[in-house]
Order: structure tokens, then C-alpha cells, then sequence
């Protein structure tokens, strides 16, 4: 079957010409394949307490060592790693609150998220309140090398006032003109929030979409944009029904408006992390929370089901709990998963055709 990107489907939804993707005849969601021989997955860390957050600190000229941050939610705090000397953690930021995190009450995290917000110098981490509290977005001016930031000492702190909207901060995303949140933890209506940039400064925050209720799935865990050459678009990878395997959804909307523009079932049970490599392929993170052997990394291809656009996950690696990946220099895939128990978190990379 041919490899065609979801940013292209999209690009041909936008200019209103079909699909060239491979017709598939099932009653139901597009079957699942799996290439996952063709990818070869190591450990580039391991002993971490609760990984949920990754992001590259970019502007070196080298893609053989570079810098990633990682968000430690087991322990409160982001820390830091060069690719080549992985061994070495330093710490950024500490004292963040902790929480047990959704479905696995033995195990704390604040399920912190990371984005940069400038290349080298800003830092973006959501989440990390306690009990019913609404999560906070933060910005940090990263410190000096060898210094340590505490939660308090950020340069931005951004929180929702607007009626009905809150709960716990789970993926984000950033175009070059806005970043945008994913939320989870309320009932009725999953945002997204919306924070125009201004300045390398993040503006209000502000509701954008209701995904429950929009669509009636599922909380709204992973959030991309597609690439800057396609249309515009956010991705969201909305919860499947913990009743009903296979029902995680794939949302596309307007940044600008919010509007739901296209909805595609997957197949996979929780989508929660979601990243676009350098080619324009969309890949998705599932965790699987009814049977955790299932979950893994997923390459989303464009494909028909009964004449109608959808969308064809493949298998790329056997990951338990994945919570977060990122695509780096070195083009390779680096992809954060919980573990088993609170304190065996790791750090993998994926190599392979992207």
C-alpha cells in the first residue's frame, strides 16, 4: 500500500480533489497493519519516574549532539540530557506539584508537557497542579548552564478565566503565531485553549473548541499542527471509550476558529501523543490503557473506507504506556513511555524510514 501523509490528505480535502489512497473494504475501522520489523528501537535511558513531556533544544549546527529536555512528572521537574552523553541529567526546574495520574492511581505525576516557545532560550511546560486544581501554563527563560529553576520562578504564568473552562493540561502544540492546549479532566467539553504569541511572549488564554462537544468523543490527550508548507490545521487525538476498543478518534480543526473540518476513526484505543516528521508523515502514540501489551507508536497513512476518507494505522514499534515523542536532528523518533511501575520510565529512539 502507498505511504500517503494526512498533511497531504488534507491538502487534497483542501483544494477539493480526491484521494489517491488505496480503497479498503471493511465493515468497520481500516484494519491495523504492521511494519514494525523495518524499525529498530533502543533504550536511550531508563530509572525515570513518570515521563510526559519532550522537546529539543534547537539552534546547534550539529545534528550529532544536541540537547533534550524531559519532563521527569514522577519527581516534578524537567531536566536535561545531551543525545551523546545521556548518562548526564541535569536538572532545569524543580518543585512542581504532583498528582496521581488518570487510571493509575499508584502512580504520581503531573503530567507535565513541554514545548519550546523560541529555539533555545524559552520553554513552555503545562501542567502540574494537584487534586481538581486547573492546570497553569508556564514559560521559562532557561536558566544558565548548571543553574536550577524552581516551579515559581517562571516568566510567564497563564491560566483560563472563562466560564467552563479548565482541567488538566495533557498535549500541546505551536505554529508560529500561537500554542495551543489540550485539556482533559472535565466532563462535558475537552478544550483546546489557544494563546496567541506576541513578542516570544505567550498572549491570553483563550477556549478555541469543546471537542466533547463537538464531536461526543472522547477527551481530547494529543494535540499536533500540521507542517507549515500544508494548510493549516490543528490535529487532535481524542480518548477512545474505555467500553469500546479501537474507538480513539482523529480530529482536524481550524486554529484560527475552531471549526471541525474532517473526523476520522483510527482504530487505536487512547491517543496520546501525536508528531509530524520532516517528510509530513503523522504518527500517534496509543497507550492502550484496556490491555497495555497493545500499545505502541503508530504511522497514520491516508486510506478510503466504504468511499470515504479515513485514516490507516501502522505499527512501527511495541511500546508499553508511551506519553510522549519528538522527532530530532538526527532524524530519528525519541519517544518517552511510563513503564511498568512509577520509577522504570525510559527514553527510547527509533530509527527507521520516516
Amino acid at each position: 500500500m502507498p505511504r500517503i501523509a494526512l498533511s497531504a490528505l488534507i491538502l487534497l480535502l483542501a483544494v477539493g480533489r480526491p484521494s489517491a489512497a488505496q480503497q479498503v473494504d471493511s465493515a468497520g475501522s481500516v484494519p491495523i497493519a504492521d511494519q514494525s520489523s523495518s524499525y529498530t528501537v533502543s533504550t536511550v535511558l531508563g530509572g525515570l519516574h513518570s515521563p510526559t513531556g519532550l522537546a529539543i533544544r534547537g539552534g546547534l549546527a550539529s545534528k550529532r549532539t544536541f540537547d533534550l529536555f524531559i519532563a521527569e512528572s514522577g519527581l516534578g521537574r524537567v531536566v536535561l540530557i545531551s543525545v551523546d552523553r545521556p548518562e548526564e541529567i541535569r536538572e532545569v526546574i524543580t518543585g512542581f506539584a504532583r498528582r496521581a495520574i488518570s487510571l493509575d492511581s499508584a502512580r504520581s505525576g503531573g503530567l507535565l508537557g513541554l514545548q519550546m516557545l523560541t529555539p533555545r532560550s524559552k520553554l513552555i511546560v503545562s501542567g502540574g497542579s494537584t487534586g481538581d486544581s486547573d492546570d497553569m501554563v508556564r514559560v521559562y527563560l532557561l536558566p544558565d548552564q548548571g543553574d536550577v529553576l524552581s516551579a515559581e520562578q517562571s516568566d510567564q504564568v497563564l491560566g483560563s478565566n472563562a466560564e467552563n473552562v479548565g482541567g488538566h493540561h495533557v498535549g500541546l502544540a505551536k505554529t508560529q503565531k500561537a500554542a495551543f492546549f489540550a485539556t482533559s479532566g472535565d466532563e462535558h467539553y475537552g478544550w483546546i485553549l489557544k494563546s496567541n504569541i506576541e513578542a516570544n511572549r505567550l498572549a491570553d488564554l483563550k477556549p478555541l473548541v469543546a471537542t466533547k462537544k463537538e464531536t461526543g468523543g472522547g477527551a481530547p490527550m494529543a494535540i499536533a499542527a500540521t507542517p507549515p508548507s500544508r494548510p493549516q490545521f490543528l490535529v487532535v487525538g481524542q480518548q477512545g471509550n474505555l467500553a469500546a476498543p479501537h474507538s480513539s478518534l482523529l480530529t482536524f480543526y481550524s486554529p484560527m476558529k475552531g471549526t471541525r473540518v474532517l473526523e476520522l476513526p483510527t482504530g487505536l484505543h487512547a491517543i496520546v501523543g501525536l508528531a509530524y516528521s520532516r517528510t509530513g508523515q503523522l504518527y500517534a502514540l496509543d497507550a492502550a490503557w484496556q490491555d497495555v501489551s497493545q500499545g505502541g507508536v503508530y504511522r497514520l497513512d491516508d486510506a478510503q473506507l466504504n468511499g470515504q476518507q479515513a485514516c490507516r494505522a501502522v505499527k512501527i514499534a511495541s511500546v508499553s504506556l508511551p506519553s510522549a515523542l519528538v522527532f530530532a536532528p538526527d532524524g530519528a523518533l525519541y519517544v518517552a513511555a511510563l513503564g511498568e511501575a512509577a520509577q522504570e520510565g525510559t527514553l527510547l529512539k527509533i530509527v527507521g524510514e520516516f
